[in-house]
């Protein structure tokens, strides 16, 4: 597996320290090259979904980002974060 760089990251600003929970994911195709990803909370019991985060990508994302998931998700024992970034779209 690649190594990658260690990226400082500015904690986010406001209330938002800790994130909200998130259990079923959404991909919406937006504009030509666009997609919006719904972080959702999902009930069986109800079978419906909130959105509690949305976020914007470039569709070129989508691979790397599944790819850049997998691995994470092996790493998970580490005591630290993984930062990835994507090169530049043009």
């Amino acid at each position: 597996m690649a190594e990658y760089d260690r990226i400082p990251v500015e904690p986010l600003l406001g209330d938002v320290g800790v994130g909200d929970f998130a259990n079923a994911l959404r991909v919406l195709p937006d504009t030509g090259s666009e997609c919006l990803l719904d972080f959702c909370v999902y009930s069986s019991a109800e079978n419906t979904a909130q959105v509690v985060a949305r976020i914007r990508v470039h569709r070129s994302f989508l691979p790397l980002l599944e790819q850049r998931i997998r691995e994470a998700s092996k790493e998970l024992s580490r005591a630290d974060a993984l930062m990835y970034c994507v090169p530049a779209v043009g």
